[in-house]
């Protein structure tokens, strides 16, 4: 490993897969949703997917936020920083 991170994944304790290279969450304009960390593309699809199923006929909205490297990981980072270190 080379000290960056890689795009191997995590399954949380809800089912999502967390990437390990993903920095993108959607909030859905009209509810409460997020989606989990992703990669831009599939954030976005995501979100119009949720559009799609749950307010049909609304244009997508909403906002998202870009994780900072201070928070890798997703749900499990921790873990995966632990298991990181005591590989290198």
């Amino acid at each position: 490993m080379n000290g960056r991170w890689s795009t191997w994944s995590l399954t949380c304790d809800s089912g999502e897969t967390a990437l390990m290279s993903a920095k993108f969450r959607y909030w859905c304009g009209e509810c409460a949703h997020k989606t989990p960390w992703l990669d831009e593309g599939e954030g976005a699809e995501r979100l119009a997917e949720h559009y799609r199923r749950r307010h049909p006929g609304v244009e997508p909205g909403g906002d998202f936020e870009i994780r900072s490297d201070a928070q890798p990981g997703g749900c499990l980072g921790g873990v995966a920083r632990m298991f990181l270190w005591l590989l290198g």
